[in-house]
């Protein structure tokens, strides 16, 4: 390139100032500055190009047609009474449960039920070693034998010393010391027929008997034990009739009444569990400060609930004040938040709602902010919706009303 530039200067006799410029293109660094700066001129119209292009095509109209609704597919804010909702959680119980406790030291000699086991009332479960026992039994029936006899005895004496009184043979004193002599024979019958009914409950107690029906929860002795006296052997439960004890603070539990009923989730199960609140506790918690609340499940046929299972429900609480609501089939769920779309002045507006509770029967939800209470609502899931879009409503004068289920938006 260099030869060529001063070829050229050489053939064609260029004036000075030229020849100036031309020595400025053979430098190296001039030659690669005007390479960059063509490079940069070509990126920059480039970006210029792209750029006009983008806001062609944002300029484009809007050629969406303008919707038309129905008056029933819209509707409007109302007011209605919310009950504030709680929580409630708490455990299964079963109020009739039983330990069988050993009534006299001995040995368990068997126990006939495991953990798990069903049993009938009246159902023998194991027995204690009766040797002790029995030897026992047949030392008071001698005691008691014996005190027989003596009685018998002194009842003879006490005989005959009361005839030769009679006659005069022997003084009054002999005879009050026979009769106290009899007195006492016969409290010893008494105490020794009272010791040997003792000994007889203790021998008919050392068979165990299941006094209720249900399930055996634990075996508290094993087999071979020296048992003490009143020592736990098996607990028994019976799962026919179960509560649930929840807790509520005093506020909240005066306002429930006896009998109100409450369906329950229960772990395990899919159904839900009816309840009656048959009882609410006299004393509070001091450390919760609350009250227990007894629930009454009306019946366990399919043995499905068991004691310790935890259950919990939502109990709505009777509200007397006028809250703005709308129907739940008005609001969405868009990216977290809950939205309205609504018509005004002729378009469609999309609205940010702040909700509240659901009402009892959770067909409507409480509008804390977002939402006037003469807004035109749709009251229904249309597809298909954008921002500032042309809708009118057909029927215009006729108010709108909460329809049935989701549409598509009519054009």
């Amino acid at each position: 390139m260099q030869a060529w530039l001063q070829g050229f200067s050489r053939s064609y006799a260029i004036l000075p100032p030229f020849t100036y410029i031309v020595r400025i293109l053979m430098s190296r660094k001039a030659w690669r500055r005007i390479l960059i700066l063509l490079v940069l001129l070509a990126v920059i119209a480039g970006l210029a190009g792209w750029r006009l292009s983008g806001k062609k095509s944002s300029e484009k109209p809007d050629t969406a047609p303008p919707l038309i609704f129905q008056a029933k597919e819209l509707t409007q804010a109302s007011l209605a009474s919310i009950g504030q909702s709680i929580e409630l959680s708490g455990s299964l119980y079963a109020p009739d449960s039983v330990t069988i406790k050993a009534k006299s030291t001995g040995q368990l000699r068997r126990l006939n039920v495991v953990e798990g086991q069903f049993v009938q009332r009246g159902q023998a479960i194991g027995s204690l070693d009766l040797t002790e026992l029995q030897s026992r039994l047949a030392e008071r029936k001698a005691a008691l034998a014996a005190a027989k006899t003596a009685m018998t005895q002194a009842s003879t004496q006490w005989e005959a010393n009361q005839r030769l009184s009679d006659r005069g043979f022997i003084a009054p004193t002999a005879i009050e010391t026979s009769r106290a002599s009899l007195e006492s024979a016969k409290a010893q019958v008494q105490a020794a027929e009272s010791a040997l009914q003792t000994v007889q409950v203790q021998l008919r107690d050392a068979d165990l008997i299941a006094p209720i029906s249900g399930w055996v929860q634990k075996r508290l002795a094993m087999e071979g034990e020296k048992l003490a006296t009143e020592q736990a052997i098996v607990s028994i439960l019976n799962t026919d009739r179960l509560e649930i004890h929840t807790q509520a603070a005093a506020s909240y539990a005066q306002q429930l009444a006896l009998g109100y009923r409450q369906n329950f989730r229960v772990d395990g199960l899919k159904a839900l569990v009816a309840a009656q609140l048959s009882r609410i506790m006299p004393s509070a918690d001091p450390n919760a400060r609350a009250l227990t609340l007894v629930w009454a499940i009306s019946g366990n046929p399919d043995m499905q609930l068991r004691p310790g299972q935890f259950a919990i429900a939502s109990v709505d609480l009777p509200g007397e004040q006028q809250r703005l609501t709308l129907p739940v089939e008005a609001i969405r769920q868009e990216a977290g938040k809950s939205v309205a779309w609504i018509i005004a002045d002729g378009k469609l507006s999309r609205k940010a709602l702040i909700t509240g509770r659901r009402s009892p029967d959770g067909t409507r939800i409480e509008i804390l902010d977002g939402l006037t209470p003469d807004a035109k609502v749709l009251a229904m899931r249309f597809d298909g919706l954008r921002e500032g879009q042309e809708a009118s409503i057909a029927n215009s004068d006729q108010p709108p009303t909460a329809p049935a289920k989701g549409s598509q938006a009519k054009s």
